[in-house]
């Protein structure tokens, strides 16, 4: 389409690091054909419209993850991640994602493995429910003061 931007293209381990997964389950996302990609000579790119796509489809809202294009990805916290800066084991962390909802996540999956990923403002979210406003994240993952 005239007069839009050309879409970016990521290097796998972005999309890697970014979801916090290996770079070999990335390559199977590509071979499945579950992240758009192109091939550069014998490399593989993901186009950042794809990653957006890929988002919405594991779980995350039109918005935010449009939001998540404009402003920088977010950090994506795993379920272990939460449990211990919760001080509860991770069945607590599932059950609030899977059985309540009260905790929303991006489920990841390949094959016959899945992993959930939340997003920092996710967390804060909750955090805020529950009244602990003071130990909500930075856009780096740590804790920071009110």
């Amino acid at each position: 389409m005239a007069g839009n931007p050309p879409d970016r293209l990521l290097l796998p381990r972005e999309f890697a690091a970014d979801l916090r997964v290996s770079q070999m389950t990335v390559s199977r996302l590509i071979h499945d054909g579950e992240i758009p990609a192109t091939r550069v000579g014998c490399f593989w790119r993901i186009y950042e419209s794809g990653y957006r796509e890929y988002l919405i489809d594991t779980g995350l809202s039109p918005e935010i993850a449009f939001g998540m294009e404009l402003f920088g990805r977010q950090w994506l916290l795993t379920v272990e991640e939460v449990a211990g800066r919760l001080h509860v084991c991770k069945m607590t962390i599932y059950r609030l994602i899977q059985q309540t909802g009260q905790l929303s996540a991006i489920r990841i999956t390949n094959h016959k493995h899945s992993a959930y990923r939340i997003p920092d403002f996710e967390y804060d979210a909750y955090l805020r429910k529950l009244g602990l406003a003071d130990l909500t994240c930075t856009g780096d993952g740590h804790r920071s003061a009110g």
